[in-house]
């Protein structure tokens, strides 16, 4: 561990514990080594707009309105403002083939590199219900209550990682 590491990553848990309220147990359950692995494969373009994700920092006409005083209504569906929590829910034809093309494409990404069937079917329910439920900490792994051994496991470690 380098100094630096020793020097700030108890605060840097604490920050990302607070502002994603995630107990200590499931923290720690992240592989923080696999994330840094990913994240250094990304261009300087994709580091910045994942960042820019996890900090829920993404451009929204609600933001364009409040700085600009634009229309806060969304493009696509013309219906609703378009809030960061919209832009993945947005129910237009567009957007909807759209977010099923990429989750088709996530699934066969993960499925070429033999990913477990019960994690396949969990990223694909939880994605599914994140995007439909209003909230999304009501979004639980399928088994949720069960008495089910090993899959649960595998079920729960591939939902805990929708905390974006």
């Amino acid at each position: 561990m380098t100094l630096h590491d020793t020097l700030h990553s108890t605060k840097l848990q604490q920050h990302i514990m607070k502002k994603h309220s995630l107990p200590l147990q499931v923290f720690n359950q992240i592989h923080w080594d696999a994330h840094e692995k990913s994240f250094v494969k990304l261009t300087r373009h994709q580091k910045i707009h994942t960042c820019k994700l996890i900090h829920a920092l993404v451009n929204t006409n609600r933001q364009n309105k409040l700085y600009y005083g634009t229309t806060n209504i969304c493009p696509m569906c013309q219906q609703t403002e378009e809030t960061f929590l919209h832009v993945p829910r947005c129910s237009s034809e567009p957007v909807s083939t759209i977010h099923q093309a990429l989750l088709t494409q996530l699934l066969d990404s993960l499925l070429s590199i033999n990913t477990p069937r019960q994690i396949l079917l969990s990223i694909q329910y939880g994605m599914q219900q994140w995007v439909s439920e209003t909230d999304p900490s009501t979004v639980h792994a399928p088994s949720r209550g069960s008495l089910k051994n090993g899959d649960i496991y595998l079920q729960v470690s591939a939902l805990s990682c929708r905390c974006l």
